[in-house]
């Protein structure tokens, strides 16, 4: 898996289909894509774009209304995507809505 600067509809495409794979079939030699996520992502503006694909989930899985046990398995992706993306404030507010301290 390389970093380096592409047109954004072809890069979107294979982190989306890279995204896709990790998700579906947790195949090993991708397990740890979602920890380098931001890096992944190579741009703010990408890494934005990202982030904001993954917030629905995350609200959705950490929301007072969630069950028990609820877990969002891109929050390592979408906390990098933050970081990459320099949206500090809101990083640290989802970080505080996890049930699960670290």
């Amino acid at each position: 898996i390389t970093l380096r600067a592409q047109s954004d509809k072809t890069s979107d495409k294979r982190r989306t289909y890279r995204y896709r794979g990790h998700q579906e079939d947790q195949m090993p030699y991708i397990e740890l894509l979602p920890e380098f996520w931001g890096e992944f992502c190579v741009t703010r503006e990408r890494a934005s774009r990202w982030a904001d694909s993954f917030l629905p989930a995350w609200r959705m899985s950490y929301s007072a209304d969630s069950p028990p046990g609820a877990y969002f398995s891109g929050r390592s992706a979408c906390l990098g995507a933050l970081l990459t993306a320099e949206r500090y404030e809101e990083l640290t507010e989802l970080v505080a809505t996890m049930k699960h301290q670290y």
